[in-house]
């Protein structure tokens, strides 16, 4: 195997790259929406302003569930990464060249 990063490993960088940026973006979301709780009282939240409320909550909860979605992406790429460097060793082992996988 050469020192090139792998299709694979680059698609774990980027992921994990990916799954940082939402992880801030949720946190974001949820400071937001804390001081949206404690600072619009309960009785002005109506119309628009209830409605944006609403909205800023569902959408920190799909964000999460990115986020999750992306953290099990990036533990299947970890170890089929593992599993192909098992393989290429045991290749290496056997004196066969590695074919890319």
């Amino acid at each position: 195997m050469s020192d090139l990063p792998q299709p694979i490993e680059k698609a774990l960088a980027q992921t994990n790259e990916t799954h940082a940026k939402l992880t801030s973006g949720v946190h974001e979301l949820a400071v937001t929406n804390a001081v949206l709780q404690q600072e619009i009282p309960e009785e002005v939240r109506t119309g628009d302003v209830a409605l944006a409320i609403e909205k800023n909550e569902a959408l920190e909860v799909r964000v999460q569930e990115c986020v999750d979605d992306l953290e099990d992406v990036s533990t299947a790429l970890a170890q089929e990464i593992g599993r192909r460097k098992k393989l290429e060793k045991a290749l290496k082992e056997a004196g066969a060249a590695p074919s890319d996988a």
